[in-house]
């Protein structure tokens, strides 16, 4: 892990705390800066990605009706010709 502010590789982990998301640390650097990271549990992003993807189904289903339905607007309007 490198530093934000210096890009150093020297720093040390100040607390460890366990979150909903997963694991928060606290780290320092050797010029003194100080940040957080985030550990985030796998099973927590699969169920995530999850979500979105059935909540975007329908959006996506719609999309394709309305290509579909263009495509065979145009095509008719090709073959009228």
């Amino acid at each position: 892990m490198r530093c934000p502010n210096c890009a150093g590789a020297e720093n040390r982990v100040l607390e460890t705390r366990a979150i909903n998301l997963g694991i928060r640390r606290r780290r320092q650097c050797q010029c003194g800066h100080r940040w957080a990271t985030v550990e985030i549990n796998a099973d927590i992003v699969r169920d995530i990605w999850n979500f979105w993807q059935a909540a975007l189904r329908p959006a996506k289903v719609k999309r394709a009706n309305k290509r579909q339905a263009a495509q065979a607007k145009g095509l008719k309007a090709m073959s009228d010709l």
